[in-house]
């Protein structure tokens, strides 16, 4: 079932629950490789991940608030 404007409560379907648990699940599985077999220290994957995300945000406040000529 899908989701629809007049219903009084949205039904959302099972899988989606187990793809966004997998969706994690792989991210954490990818981290715990590299902090564990690659070695590197778990201070500096974080201070990527938030370099990552923070760049994100940058660039798209950048975009959003530049100026366009014509």
């Amino acid at each position: 079932m899908t989701a629809h404007a007049t219903q009084q409560k949205a039904e959302v379907p099972i899988g989606t629950y187990f793809k966004a648990l997998f969706r994690y699940g792989l991210i954490a599985g990818a981290v715990y490789v590299i902090f564990e077999y690659l070695k590197v220290p778990i201070l500096s994957m974080i201070a990527g991940l938030f370099a990552l995300g923070a760049a994100t945000i940058v660039a798209s406040l950048y975009e959003i608030l530049r100026p366009t000529d014509g």
